[in-house]
């Protein structure tokens, strides 16, 4: 087999004299370092992994990585990222081959592991304010700035995504602690199918290499990345199965994490007051352990469903206690979902002017810390506004910025709310075709993926459309449709829906 494989390892001829002749002249530790990354199943590299690959005091990693920079063997992709050339690559794996024992590179590639398991802990724990999940027993985090840490990571995540892809690769042993640092992180990047594939991977191995906290972690992210891809009955059998036993492991955060996901789904299926709650309990939760980030996003929930509920001035001060909150924690994320969610109650209150305003600090936040989600829920929030405003293109604008956020996501309530607010533009601009086509497109994504407020709003919109273009048969029959939709509805929820029913798209 290695045979075969050192035949099919050739470059041309005159090629390889020429690379022969550049590496004699190397220096044996940056001949080492060419020979060891040539072996690494990925393509392009962050600086300071490069020099985590070679394992030698940085000083000497240093002058290794610049010798094979002056000697042309590795080339510059982006700032701070390296990359080989695919010829350069062939010849040193040959070489590597023909010099290394297997065990070297197999420990260059646990190296590599553990500089990325320990990049993504360090990002993680900036992003919860120091107060989320702790890192592994053992595991010595890169001394970095919350901004540098998330810069890191933002440049390696293709690269750890592939990686813990790979069935075999140099994350596989680490996979169940790697995945248990980069949630939160996918959440904010909106790669919930990428998260879904990556925990399945973790919950696999977690159960392959018997460990029991890291298959319960394994399967909570799973139910967590579901309900975020509208998947509400298999991401609420995943969490309500694993809360009660990582209450019992006495794993309290990842147990708040799991009541946190069902009250989620609760809210999602029409049961919000079961769904303010659970979110109350997991504010009560995060108090106790000092954890203010999940309080600050326990209240916001709590806030979101009172506002479905239709207790406008409860949900506003909710909003208003989680901003402090976030504020307290120095926490840019949940402050920036509060004031998008903020903003969505000031539309309900008939408050556009406040709404943008709410609205773009959100989105300035969202885009400070890198939070795509948050981001297109705040455009979509603004351009509501905007219409609200008379201003319907700046609305379409932001709209449609929100509607690639969602498309590249798979946010399915993001999408069919800012075809929503596309087709509520369309009408103010009396482009009636344009409007019909995108409620309708709305109202079946919402059908699919059991978002009845969206529904509404679609019907509701479908048939201002058919009022505005002369065909009252049409808006009577979705006037009344959105209608039976309201009354077939849990009571509690009824409030919320008739404010899409009688107010503004």
């Amino acid at each position: 087999m290695a045979d075969a494989r050192r035949r099919s390892l050739r470059v041309d001829d005159a090629v390889a004299e020429t690379l022969a002749a550049t590496y004699t002249a190397l220096g044996p530790e940056a001949a080492r370092l060419l020979r060891l990354l040539s072996a690494l199943p990925v393509e392009h590299l962050d600086e300071t992994a490069v020099a985590a690959v070679a394992g030698t005091p940085a000083e000497e990693a240093a002058a290794a990585l610049a010798e094979l920079w002056r000697h042309h063997l590795l080339q510059r992709s982006a700032p701070s990222r390296l990359r080989m050339h695919p010829l350069v690559r062939t010849f040193a794996l040959d070489r590597s081959h023909d010099q290394d024992r297997p065990v070297e590179r197999a420990a260059a590639q646990r190296r590599l592991a553990q500089h990325l398991l320990a990049l993504a802990w360090a990002d993680h724990v900036h992003l919860r304010a120091g107060s989320g999940r702790p890192p592994p027993a053992g595991l010595e985090l890169p001394d970095l700035d919350a901004d540098e840490a998330r810069r890191r990571v933002d440049r390696e995540s293709d690269t750890l995504l592939l990686l813990a892809g790979l069935a075999d690769g140099p994350l596989t042993d680490v996979l169940p602690d790697l995945a248990r640092a980069l949630a939160s992180r996918l959440d904010l990047w909106g790669r919930y199918a990428d998260a879904r594939v990556l925990h399945e991977r973790a919950w696999a191995v977690a159960r392959a290499a018997e460990r029991p906290d890291a298959v319960l972690r394994a399967r909570l992210d799973l139910g967590r990345a579901l309900v975020r891809l509208g998947d509400l009955t298999a991401g609420a059998e995943h969490l309500g199965a694993v809360h009660p036993q990582l209450e019992e492991a006495g794993l309290p955060i990842e147990a708040r994490e799991a009541l946190n996901g069902l009250a989620i789904v609760a809210a999602q299926q029409g049961r919000p007051a079961e769904a303010s709650a659970l979110f109350r309990r997991c504010a009560e939760l995060a108090a106790e352990s000092g954890d203010l980030v999940g309080q600050a996003l326990s209240l916001d929930n709590v806030a979101i469903v009172e506002h479905r509920l239709g207790n406008f001035a409860e949900a506003l001060r909710h909003h208003q206690l989680a901003q402090g909150v976030a504020e307290r924690a120095g926490a840019d994320a949940p402050r920036a979902l509060s004031l998008v969610n903020t903003a969505t109650l000031q539309l309900t209150l008939g408050d556009p002017e406040a709404a943008l305003a709410s609205a773009e600090e959100g989105v300035r936040l969202a885009e400070q810390v890198g939070h795509d989600p948050v981001r297109g829920y705040g455009l979509t929030a603004g351009g509501r506004a905007l219409v609200g405003l008379g201003r319907p293109l700046d609305g379409i604008a932001h709209h449609d910025t929100a509607l690639e956020i969602a498309r590249r996501s798979g946010d399915r309530l993001l999408e069919a709310s800012a075809l929503c607010g596309v087709a509520s533009a369309r009408l103010a601009l009396a482009e009636h075709a344009a409007a019909r086509d995108g409620f309708a497109r709305a109202e079946e994504i919402a059908v699919a993926a059991g978002l009845l407020p969206e529904q509404v709003r679609a019907r509701r919109g479908l048939a201002d459309t058919a009022a505005a273009a002369g065909d009252d048969a049409a808006a009577a029959a979705h006037l009344a449709g959105a209608r039976e939709l309201v009354e077939a509805a849990p009571e509690t929820e009824q409030v919320y829906l008739r404010a899409w029913l009688d107010g503004p798209g």
